[in-house]
């Protein structure tokens, strides 16, 4: 077994994937490109702003039906194609996941510890 996760550690691990490996993809989305990485994307950012809001760990599923009940109701279908997404699904554009990935961004600056 392992020790248990302080929730100031996780809030600054989630903190600094949000700022090396998120926040550079919104710039530059090339990788989103990629079929599953849109899903993976929506899912992660779901899974980020839980995180950071309860400094608790949680499954990407389980934080993508936090996320349709508790994130503005613009975001429900992308979170819920996403949820059920399975390889050879047809993707929404990439712009649409990448200006859910700013959303996400930005709520997660406003969010306090």
């Amino acid at each position: 077994m392992i020790d248990p996760v302080e929730e100031d550690d996780l809030r600054g691990a989630v903190k600094a994937g949000i700022d090396g490996w998120w926040e550079p993809m919104i710039r530059d989305p090339q990788r989103l490109e990629t079929p599953e990485y849109q899903p993976f994307a929506v899912l992660s950012m779901c899974r980020t702003l839980y995180n950071l809001q309860y400094g608790s760990p949680i499954s990407k599923s389980a934080a993508a039906n936090w996320g349709i009940r508790a994130l503005h109701p613009e975001w429900t279908d992308l979170i819920s194609n996403a949820l059920s997404w399975r390889r050879c699904d047809p993707i929404e554009g990439i712009e649409r996941t990448v200006v859910f990935m700013r959303y996400a961004f930005e709520r997660s600056k406003t969010i306090e510890n």
